[in-house]
C-alpha cells in the first residue's frame, strides 16, 4: 500500500470548491474546443466534443462510505492515478479528495490531464490527526477515527 497524503485544516471552512469546479469546468471547455478544432472545425457536434472532452479531462469518482463504532472508512476507485498525485483534504467535519493523473496519450503534440474531485461529510467529529490514507492496486482507502473526546463531542 503506497500511503497518500493527508493535508488537515482546523477550521470550518474548507476549500472553495465551486471554484474549483469552475477551474475543472474551464479545462472541459478548452478540451472540447481543440476537439472540435481537430475535426476539422465542423459546427453541429458540440455536445459530442464536450461529452468527449468532459470524459478526458473530468472523473467524479463515487466514493463508498462506511462507518462503525470507532471509525469513517471511505473506498474510492482511483485506477490510473498514483499515490503522489492524490490529496485528501481533511476539516473537522469534511473530506475533499482531489487527485490527477497526466495523460500518456498526445494529440497534436499536447497532452491533457485527468483530474478527479470527491466529498464527502462527516456525521460526527473525528481524530483529523490519526486519519491515514492509503492506494493499493487503484483503490484509496481513507480511514478517519471518530473522536471520542468528550470535549468534540
Amino acid at each position: 500500500m503506497k500511503q497518500v497524503l493527508i493535508e488537515i485544516r482546523t477550521s470550518t471552512e474548507m476549500l472553495p470548491l465551486l471554484a474549483e469546479y469552475e477551474e475543472q469546468m474551464d479545462a472541459v471547455q478548452q478540451r472540447a474546443y481543440h476537439l472540435f478544432h481537430q475535426r476539422g472545425a465542423t459546427h453541429g457536434l458540440a455536445l459530442d466534443d464536450w461529452l468527449a472532452a468532459q470524459s478526458q479531462t473530468l472523473c467524479l469518482p463515487q466514493a463508498h462510505a462506511s462507518e462503525d463504532d470507532t471509525h469513517y472508512r471511505i473506498l474510492t476507485s482511483l485506477s490510473g492515478f498514483t499515490a503522489d498525485r492524490i490529496r485528501v483534504v481533511l476539516s473537522p467535519d469534511e473530506m475533499i479528495l482531489r487527485a490527477e493523473a497526466s495523460s500518456a496519450a498526445r494529440k497534436n503534440g499536447k497532452s491533457f490531464s485527468l483530474k478527479a474531485l470527491t466529498y464527502c461529510r462527516f456525521s460526527g467529529p473525528i481524530q483529523l490527526e490519526t486519519a491515514t490514507a492509503g492506494l493499493t492496486n487503484g483503490l484509496l482507502t481513507v480511514v478517519v477515527p471518530k473522536s471520542t473526546s468528550p470535549a468534540a463531542l
